[in-house]
């Protein structure tokens, strides 16, 4: 009885290989979010592209992940965050949220893509809202 549960349980897993996909995707929004509310910078880094295209008052510019990750310091110094609120998630390569900090909301865009078993961003728009 018990192996037929565990051989039925096996082939569920392996007929439906979108049960990891979701969860990867369900953690990557988590940990972003997570991110965003503590002002954890090593963990929004790690899912960064070599380089990254971030907006901010209205410029934007190319990082490298070291020079994003002073950029995030800097950022999260002056624009201490208390809550990070998820209002789109598309699942494929977008992602919106709105940032609440000590100096405003601002409308975060997330542009990432899927990079074999993670995900990786592309570019962060920040729109301070008014």
């Amino acid at each position: 009885m018990i192996l037929n549960l565990l051989i039925g349980l096996v082939l569920l897993i392996i007929s439906n290989e979108n049960v990891f996909c979701q969860a990867t995707q369900k953690d990557f929004t988590q940990q972003i979010s997570f991110s965003f509310c503590k002002s954890n910078i090593k963990t929004l880094i790690q899912y960064f592209n070599n380089n990254i295209e971030i907006y901010y008052n209205n410029s934007s510019q190319i990082y490298s992940k070291t020079q994003s990750e002073n950029f995030f310091n800097r950022f999260f110094q002056k624009n201490i965050p208390s809550e990070f609120i998820i209002i789109e998630d598309n699942k494929k390569d977008f992602l919106l949220g709105n940032l609440y900090t000590s100096e405003g909301i601002f409308k975060v865009e997330i542009y990432y893509h899927k990079e074999g078993k993670t995900y990786k961003i592309n570019q962060i728009r920040f729109v301070k809202m008014e």
